[in-house]
């Protein structure tokens, strides 16, 4: 009789548990759950919340991690480390946390909720993630989707790709910062006494030089980085992930690959984001044809230049071909605002400087207004390293108020030595 009821006890017992299962296995919707068990651990490669229950099953089929890891090895809870806990253990198929810090795994779970709150308690580790109530568990369920290998492809070539451009923008920025180097190294004019405005140049240049070194050098970086992170990745993979310590790993390096492509993407689009500040519209402007019939130079002197000593209302330097039509489309887009424009052009650089009407003045040994050029020879802007130098004017500025004149403040002779010249007039 006795061992009738003994085998009616054990029978129940499993048929209890048996129920339990079922139970839990109401909340699993996962195409790619763990289902069964299997020889050894199955590495579960992710979890989903399904649930916030009271759990009913019995003590002796929660494996608890305060019970299982030694106190000084122990971390603040969240779901993640939870499930990297849980991932590898055989059997387990969930894992649940209870006020907000108590993690166990288990096969199975049976909700006997009648009541009892919510999982309002935040974790730990991340206090946007509720881990259970006073009463209640949040319940997660693990699942084996084998896509860490498809993932780990993905990653690695997003990666690279984001690394391959940024690096490549920055050899574009390293090609702009040179030439803009090589503008300010050679505006030398030695006009500084007689316009702050036509020695800035020298500044300007250096400073959009610097702006795009500073760009191009993070753009390099974190290429580099985005590189190397896909670098880890593929050592990561090529481990192998068949326990749960390779398997962090292995999803550690795709988290911080995704976050090297991200900073190279947006390393490359801030230095793309600086030359076209510099290059502005002249960057990509068209070559307009017939813009001579609009402007005259404003040299007075066959094979002279001339630098105009009018403000600038817009300064532009690109890498493009040596066209000063493209400098004159800008300037006639701008209308009125723009009376004409100084042009420069050195080893690959245009640069290109759109003059306002401001400098214009009515001097009182002249009914015309006038405004002031410096004119070099073609030898001097040859000496000084640059293919171009000089300043154009629209027509109309030169017919306005019936008649504006160039006025010569001094010749440019010799590099730092200026000569002044008697005034003349075009």
């Amino acid at each position: 009789m006795l061992i009738f009821l003994l085998a009616g006890a054990q029978a129940f017992l499993l048929l209890q548990k048996e129920l339990f299962r079922h139970s839990s296995e109401r909340v699993n919707t996962t195409l790619c759950a763990i289902n069964g068990t299997a020889e050894g651990p199955i590495i579960a490669d992710g979890f989903s919340r399904v649930s916030c229950i009271q759990d009913g099953s019995p003590k002796d089929v929660r494996l608890y991690y305060k019970d299982t890891i030694v106190k000084t090895s122990q971390q603040n809870m969240d779901p993640k480390t939870c499930f990297n806990f849980c991932r590898d253990k055989t059997g387990s198929r969930f894992f649940l946390i209870e006020h907000g810090r108590d993690c166990y795994c288990t096969e199975y779970f049976h909700d006997i909720s009648t009541g009892g709150g919510g999982c309002d308690l935040p974790c730990e580790a991340d206090t946007s993630e509720m881990c259970g109530g006073k009463v209640k568990a949040s319940a997660f369920e693990m699942h084996m989707c084998g896509k860490s290998a498809d993932r780990a492809d993905a990653a690695a070539a997003s990666a690279r790709a984001e690394g391959g451009k940024a690096l490549m923008t920055s050899k574009i920025g390293d090609f702009n910062y040179a030439a803009f180097e090589a503008l300010s190294t050679h505006w030398q004019l030695g006009v500084c006494s007689k316009s702050a405005q036509v020695c800035d140049l020298a500044v300007y240049f250096e400073d959009k030089a610097q702006e795009i070194r500073d760009a191009s050098v993070r753009a390099k970086l974190a290429g580099e980085a985005a590189n190397n992170a896909s670098d880890a990745v593929e050592a990561a993979k090529a481990a192998g992930f068949e326990t749960a310590e390779q398997a962090q790993t292995l999803e550690s390096a795709i988290s911080t690959s995704r976050d090297e492509l991200a900073n190279a993407a947006t390393k490359a689009a801030m230095l793309n984001l600086a030359l076209k500040r510099a290059s502005g519209p002249v960057g990509d402007a068209p070559v307009v044809d017939g813009w001579e019939s609009l402007f005259v130079t404003a040299s007075s002197r066959d094979e002279w230049h001339a630098i105009c000593d009018l403000t600038p209302s817009a300064k532009y330097v690109a890498l493009r071909s040596d066209e000063p039509a493209a400098c004159a489309d800008v300037c006639i887009s701008a209308g009125d605002s723009c009376v004409g424009f100084n042009v420069q052009y050195l080893q690959g650089a245009l640069s290109c400087q759109m003059l306002s009407s401001e400098g214009v003045y009515s001097p009182d040994d002249s009914l015309a207004d006038v405004f002031g050029v410096f004119e070099i020879t073609e030898t001097k802007v040859a000496d000084l390293g640059f293919d171009r130098i000089d300043c154009f004017v629209k027509n109309a500025l030169l017919l306005r108020n019936g008649g504006t004149k160039a006025r010569k403040i001094a010749d440019i002779i010799t590099v730092g030595t200026t000569a002044t010249s008697t005034t003349t007039s075009i």
